[in-house]
């Protein structure tokens, strides 16, 4: 049985988009919807829902695909999930299949990691999964180096903070960003004045390009490297 990601319009005085994650016959997965809502309660932008709905749905997936229960699949195949995650090539594209084989990068695995640790310990509280595997995605950690203005408590208790133990060790590109004459170029290319304020509104503000894209309707077509931030 495969899952996936589907966008609904949720009904009341205001219509609200929202994300759901459903079977091939779409039956609703009642406990992902149920955190997706609490991912949405937390105020997190659709696209965000979105991509943790996908993310949740892939988890799903590989462990209906495996003969699984997903609320309690024990860590050694939890160890084997993260390692299917960058081993397993990804589908194609388009039609034509790919000179060779993609496979996910490091870090977005991880990311994938980083969302189902927190829906199986979200399950807890809900009595999906038991506490003592939320007990093996954690352990603790004790942070040697605080922030600037960061208070370690009275003792220190705040040095220690909860760390995952599922993780992938990815490099971190770094961010890219347009320099002041690209940004320039940008705008005198762009072909309307909306494009024109949404380049000035993200230079302004330093907002993502799909941050941006949420407070309109339409896709911006302007800039040829969706992705990166303009400052």
């Amino acid at each position: 049985m495969k899952f996936h990601a589907e966008k609904v319009t949720l009904p009341g005085a205001v219509l609200v988009v929202a994300w759901v994650v459903v079977d091939e016959l779409y039956r609703m997965h009642v406990e992902a919807t149920t955190y997706l809502e609490s991912v949405r309660g937390r105020h997190c932008s659709v696209n965000t829902q979105r991509v943790y709905a996908s993310r949740v749905a892939l988890y799903l997936t590989w462990c209906d695909e495996r003969g699984l229960d997903w609320s309690s699949p024990g860590f050694e195949n939890l160890l084997r999930f993260r390692d299917w995650l960058i081993s397993e090539p990804l589908p194609p594209r388009g039609k034509r299949p790919p000179a060779r084989p993609r496979f996910r990068r490091e870090g977005s695995g991880d990311a994938v990691l980083g969302t189902m640790t927190e829906f199986l310990c979200f399950g807890v509280g809900h009595g999906w999964t038991a506490a003592e595997l939320a007990v093996t995605l954690s352990r603790p950690k004790h942070l040697r180096f605080l922030a600037p203005g960061q208070s370690a408590g009275e003792g220190g208790q705040f040095r220690e903070v909860q760390s995952r133990t599922l993780k992938l060790r990815g490099d971190d590109p770094g961010i890219e960003f347009f320099t002041a004459e690209q940004v320039d170029l940008l705008i005198r290319l762009a072909r309307t004045a909306r494009d024109r304020f949404l380049i000035v509104l993200m230079r302004a503000t330093g907002m993502r390009i799909g941050e941006t894209l949420g407070c309109t309707a339409r896709i911006c077509t302007c800039c040829p490297t969706p992705g990166v931030w303009i400052l």
